[in-house]
């Protein structure tokens, strides 16, 4: 009786070390979201630039984004209904296939921010 006590007691020990050691571990999530530009012109000059891409607290309710030299302030929305993602694959028969990549439930949308000299 009394080992399976102690085995009982060193078990509850291993556990509640292993849900400290959970939460102190960082957690990280990814997702995947929509960007939407409100000028269908900075949808083609993203397409030129999207190497030179660089954002401002992403996580934040209106991130800052900086594509090539021009910059956008986003606001996330809901989507209606759920966007899928999809990626091309070459089939050995020299057709297109599409696999499923994901989904996204958010859209960001991006509009043109232009920076003005301070008058004095």
């Amino acid at each position: 009786m009394n080992q399976n006590l102690n085995q009982n007691l060193e078990n509850e020990k291993r556990e509640k070390n292993q849900e400290v050691i959970d939460t102190e571990e960082e957690i990280e999530q990814e997702s995947l979201v929509l960007i939407q530009f409100t000028d269908l012109d900075d949808a083609k000059y993203c397409e030129k630039f999207s190497n030179q891409f660089k954002s401002i607290e992403i996580t934040k309710p209106n991130p800052i984004i900086q594509i090539g030299n021009r910059l956008y302030q986003g606001e996330y929305q809901n989507n209606i209904g759920t966007y899928l993602y999809f990626e091309e694959k070459k089939s050995q028969q020299q057709k297109t296939e599409h696999e499923y990549f994901g989904k996204s439930f958010k859209k960001l949308v991006l509009t043109r921010l232009f920076v003005e000299e301070k008058q004095n």
